[in-house]
């Protein structure tokens, strides 16, 4: 290789194979923030990279000739650099799908490749300055060194593929600034749940997890689609991720918490003209507020974290219901179940909730044991741990009758605040046939009278 030739250090290839990859797959944008369109060599490659980016950041995420091109035109020095290969961005973007790549993985071993090179190619450029400098009698050892060490630095720094790494003084202004802009006027932090007694144990905090915990048709997707409609009413926008029911299924039960109108007489018509109009009141609120429900029985990880990035985009998403988590069919054993299990709860709190600074409401199904797998890996993970259930007659009678309510729920994890013992509970009334979920009016439990 001759010594200082630039265009020795790049492979033209694997940029293409990155742009080629977005063209199908944009959402792979997300796994490689730290890519950036000054790394390629071939500057058409990198000007289509840099279209497709702002595309995709501003929520369009059909890459077309008619998007590429709009793009392209908006910036006139990009629109110059492109003019001077004389290529047809129809034949690019056809010839586009024989180099992609259709997983996560084979995509970031091009973009390493690209990043690779590109830093290479700084670096010969920043020591032929250095060695240039070595021969200039005026440059003492205290000056090259200072020079060494700023290239070097710069270079660290530009090519950092991890989030910047800043001590806590240095972040604790934004710090204290997040924590006192979190505050409430009801002396809670966070974004409150719908239930003023709940709220005295956890809020929900942006990179949280909340697992849920519930036995099956008890509930466990009634109260979340609560929480979640809750925090629509107040201004958030939410995504709710159901493995279970299709937007057919959920809407009925929507409308039926907003209305008080039974969920059978909503999907059968038997109601009069003026829960007609309710109905229709809640359909028009529907259309108002930035809900997204996504019905996906079948998804990876990948699909889970794209979904939520895409819409941090396109609806600013702030809050997240994934409901509910199941070990997929052909796993078995207590073993295998409970490592799935485990691995789901650190992905979604590390990955989704850790990385993307939203809080996760997290359902998770009980056995008739009221346990599920190996609670203790799912409890590492979580910040708060709740177990719902229904109420024995006994325990109605002991906390005051039907006022104390028909279901309870027990802070038994939690990193936020305190917890209650195993005899303590809050009460809950549950109204299934319209989807309700109150805080009883009767707290706490008394004696029972009799033995």
């Amino acid at each position: 290789m001759v010594q200082n030739d630039i265009s020795k250090i790049s492979d033209i290839q694997a940029e293409a194979g990155v742009v080629a990859t977005l063209m199908y797959h944009p959402e792979f944008i997300l796994h490689t923030d730290y890519l950036k369109a000054g790394y390629f060599y071939d500057r058409f490659n990198g000007c289509i990279y840099w279209a497709v980016t702002e595309l995709y950041k501003s929520g369009v995420d059909r890459i077309d000739v008619m998007n590429i091109e709009n793009m392209l035109n908006s910036n006139s020095a990009v629109k110059r650099t492109v003019a001077s290969y004389h290529m047809n961005i129809q034949e690019f973007i056809d010839m586009a799908k024989y180099a992609s790549r259709d997983t996560i993985e084979e995509y970031k071993l091009l973009v390493n490749t690209v990043v690779v090179y590109a830093f290479k190619r700084d670096l010969v450029k920043e020591t032929n300055q250095i060695q240039s400098s070595c021969f200039n009698d005026d440059i003492d050892l205290a000056t090259l060194q200072q020079m060494l060490n700023n290239k070097v630095n710069g270079l660290l720094e530009k090519y950092l593929t991890t989030e910047d790494i800043r001590t806590l003084g240095d972040k604790i202004d934004e710090i204290w600034d997040t924590i006192q802009s979190s505050r409430n006027a009801d002396g809670t932090s966070g974004i409150p749940t719908r239930y003023p007694l709940l709220n005295e144990y956890f809020t929900y905090e942006p990179g949280q997890l909340i697992l849920f915990k519930a036995m099956m048709k008890r509930g466990k997707s009634a109260f979340m689609m609560n929480e979640a409609i809750h925090k629509l009413k107040n201004g958030m926008s939410v995504l709710y991720i159901d493995s279970e029911m299709s937007d057919e299924q959920v809407a009925p039960r929507i409308l039926a918490h907003l209305t008080g109108i039974p969920v059978k007489a909503i999907r059968n018509g038997s109601y009069g003209s003026r829960d007609e109009a309710k109905i229709n009141d809640a359909i028009k609120w529907i259309k108002s507020v930035p809900f997204v429900h996504e019905y996906m029985p079948n998804h990876t990880e990948n699909d889970i974290f794209v979904l939520n990035k895409i819409l941090q985009y396109k609806i600013g998403m702030n809050f997240s219901v994934y409901d509910y988590i199941k070990p997929p069919d052909g796993v078995g054993g207590a073993a295998e179940i409970s490592n799935y299990m485990g691995s789901k709860i650190d992905f979604l709190k590390n990955k989704v909730a850790g990385e993307l600074q939203i809080p996760v409401l997290c359902g998770c199904q009980l056995n008739e044991d009221m346990k599920v797998a190996d609670s203790r890996k799912l409890e590492r993970y979580c910040d708060t741990s709740v177990l719902w259930r229904d109420k024995t007659k006994e325990e109605i009678a002991n906390d005051g009758g039907l006022d104390a309510g028909n279901f309870c729920l027990r802070v038994d994890v939690n990193r936020n605040g305190g917890m209650h013992a195993p005899d303590e509970y809050i009460n809950f009334q549950f109204n299934g046939n319209v989807m309700q979920i109150e805080q009883a009016a009767i707290q706490g439990f008394k004696e029972l009278p009799f033995d």
